[in-house]
């Protein structure tokens, strides 16, 4: 599957995935960051991205949504 979002420029924002699958369900959320070795200054540029998620099994008839309540570390 491929996610679509906004985002900033590459050398400033860095994105992730987690991903929760069950027999029935997909449960998907995009990260959006800063990057730890980003420079001090960065651009307010918006650029369209992207994220492939590959899933352990195919998705058949199972339902994709938004993954709710993770945890960030």
């Amino acid at each position: 599957m491929r996610f679509y979002f906004d985002s900033g420029t590459e050398r400033c924002y860095g994105t992730r995935v987690a991903v929760k699958e069950t027999d029935t369900s997909v449960e998907v959320a995009t990260i959006v960051g800063r990057l730890p070795n980003a420079p001090g200054e960065c651009t307010l540029e918006l650029r369209k991205a992207s994220v492939t998620v590959k899933t352990d099994k195919p998705i058949g008839e199972r339902k994709v949504s938004h993954l709710e309540g993770i945890q960030l570390h």
